[in-house]
């Protein structure tokens, strides 16, 4: 989570909120963000998703 001006504390809090099932403008009013940026955030992890997935070991049989 690089180069983002809010701290990575409050990015990482609005991704939880959102995985547990909070709505974007809700999260967005708890954490007094605008929802657009939230949507931004989980765009950004989304992106680097592929980075961090490692695949799956290879069944062989």
């Amino acid at each position: 989570m690089s180069r983002l001006r809010t701290p990575a504390s409050v990015v990482s809090l609005a991704l939880k909120m959102r995985s547990e099932g909070m709505r974007m403008s809700a999260s967005g009013r708890v954490l007094e963000k605008s929802h657009i940026s939230i949507m931004k955030w989980e765009q950004k992890m989304a992106d680097q998703a592929p980075r961090w997935s490692h695949l799956p070991p290879q069944v062989q049989m």
